[in-house]
């Protein structure tokens, strides 16, 4: 019987889509540099802002625009979990 592999994981569609956004807009930065360096704070502070703007395009109807906050959103998110991730392996390692 084949071993069920619980490490893979299949990304669904809509995921996929998503994250080429978040990477889009990532990428449109990418002259600003990285998040490594930057305080859980300070990343909250600027998801906080883009929450905002997420709610603002909404209540417009600006569905192309709803798209692109949503993936800054995403994208602070993102970087929060990955300073996270660097902070947990410091007190755990």
């Amino acid at each position: 019987m084949p071993r069920f592999d619980k490490t893979r994981v299949e990304v669904r569609s809509s995921v996929r889509w998503f994250s080429e956004e978040m990477e889009k807009k990532l990428r449109r930065y990418d002259y600003r540099g990285g998040w490594e360096e930057c305080s859980p704070d300070w990343i909250l502070a600027r998801m906080y802002d883009e929450i905002l703007e997420l709610i603002e395009a909404k209540n417009k109807k600006d569905w192309a625009n709803v798209i692109e906050e949503a993936a800054d959103v995403a994208n602070f998110a993102m970087m929060m979990a990955s300073i996270a991730q660097e902070l947990r392996g410091e007190v755990e390692g």
